[in-house]
């Protein structure tokens, strides 16, 4: 599997396109879309190959119309180093959490 580079600019607009996920102007659908377009240039059926699913639920996942299990989105995402979780939709308990994990690091 073809690795991201991720530099600055990549980072900036995985950063970007988090932020309007979180705040709920950006379905993940539409985030993976973005993506794959932006940061791999890739179409549908090599982006779906090269994470290993069908180009028919790369379609349906993009459109939001999925039900996937867990493996797939993380599949579908690995390739821009991220990975299907749960967040806290609470801001203060969102900064908590970000502060907790740099004190175990």
């Amino acid at each position: 599997m073809t690795k991201l580079n991720h530099n600055e600019q990549n980072n900036t607009l995985i950063l970007e396109l988090l932020s309007l996920l979180y705040s709920g102007d950006l379905t993940s659908g539409e985030l993976l879309k973005t993506l794959r377009k932006e940061l791999m240039g890739l179409s549908q059926l090599a982006f779906a190959e090269q994470v290993g699913i069908s180009r028919r639920t790369l379609i349906a996942l993009e459109q939001d119309k999925a039900s996937p299990t867990l493996q797939i989105l993380n599949a579908a995402f690995k390739p821009f180093g991220l990975k299907y979780n749960l967040v806290a939709k609470d801001d203060d308990l969102m900064h908590q959490l970000i502060q907790h994990q740099h004190t175990q690091d």
